[in-house]
Order: structure tokens, then sequence, then C-alpha cells
């Protein structure tokens, strides 16, 4: 018989710090990973409507790069949330902040210049709420990542693998028929060994 699935079942389990992570499926799944520092055209300023232009960083809380995937090359924007308590600051909680969105955005452009599909990963915990991440025009970014992928002039793949319910998860998974992979399904995926391949489940 199967078991009845509780809401706070899935909650759990895609919140879980056992649950797959955007890391591991990367590392899993694709080849030859390129961190956009890595990317010798890969522009890394943007300029805001009011004038001022914005030097994008790192995030810890997002990987973006390009990748081989199945003899393709892809461009690949992730959320990536913590594996455990001792990762929970360097990966800010996995609290993306206005750079992430800034190198997302400008992820998809280099994917758009290049003809590169768009493979994204979603598991938001949410925006960084801090000052530093306001002064760098953090509202405006999410807007701009969220009207691009509308408007996205390649192909684009999004999968939800956790946390991104709601209209968080549309800052990265805009798209005609995005995927959800359960938090149950990836949980127990985990708890089994990485695999060679990745299911995801369309709802």
């Amino acid at each position: 018989m199967l078991r009845k699935i509780k809401v706070r079942d899935i909650y759990s389990c895609a919140t879980s710090y056992d649950k797959i992570k955007s890391q591991q499926i990367i590392e899993s799944l694709y080849t030859d990973f390129t961190p956009w520092e890595g990317l010798l055209d890969f522009d890394s300023t943007l300029r805001a409507p009011n004038g001022k232009t914005i030097e994008l960083r790192n995030d810890p809380a997002m990987i973006v790069g390009v990748a081989n995937f199945q003899g393709m090359d892809v461009a690949i924007i992730a959320q990536q949330t913590p594996g455990n308590a001792q990762e929970r600051r360097a990966r800010n909680y996995g609290l993306v902040q206005a750079h992430g969105y800034g190198l997302a955005l400008c992820m998809m452009r280099y994917a758009e210049r290049y003809g590169l599909t768009l493979h994204t990963f979603v598991d938001t915990v949410g925006g960084d709420p801090f000052e530093s991440s306001a002064a760098d025009l953090q509202s405006w970014l999410i807007a701009r990542c969220q009207a691009r992928m509308l408007d996205l002039k390649t192909r684009s793949v999004s999968t939800i693998i956790g946390q991104g319910g709601q209209w968080w998860r549309y800052r990265f998974a805009v798209g005609p028929s995005p995927l959800y992979a359960s938090p149950l399904h990836l949980f127990r995926h985990r708890a089994r060994g990485m695999r060679s391949h990745f299911i995801s489940q369309r709802q």
C-alpha cells in the first residue's frame, strides 16, 4: 500500500541538508564545467538605469558557468544551498545576493550570444535581505532576470530541485514547461548514492 505523503514530509525533504544539491547534479551529469570567471569573453559588468556601473563578483549561493552535456555545450545557472551546518555561513545560508542575480543575467546574455541552451536549477531559499544587496540594486536585478527569462532568445530547461514554489522560482524558471524534481525522490536518491543519470518529473 502506498504511504500517504504529507505536506510536512515534502517540505522536510525539500529543505534537508541531505537532499541532492546543484553542485552534485552538475558534477554527476556534466563534464568540462567552466565557471564564469574562466570564460574569456564573459562580460561581468552591468549598467543600471540610474547610470551606475555594477562590477559583478562571485556569489557563494550561485553557480554560473558553461559545461558539456551529452556532447553539447550548455549554459548553467544554479542555486546552491548549504549541504551541512558548517556551510551555512559560507553559502550565505543559500540567500542569493545582488551579484548572483547579476551574474545570472549576464549568463542569459552569454547564452543568447552563442546560441547555448540554458539549464537552470532552482532551489530558492530567498533573496539576500541585507543593505549591501539593496545598494547594489537587487530589486532591479531580480526584475531584469524575470523579464529576460520571459524574452529569452535561446532554448532553456528549468528544473526545480528543492525550494522554489510560488513567485520565487520565476527569477530563473520562466518557460513553457519547467521540470519539477520531487523532493522526496531527491532525498531517497541521495540516500542510495549518486547515479550517472538524473530523473526529472513533469508536473
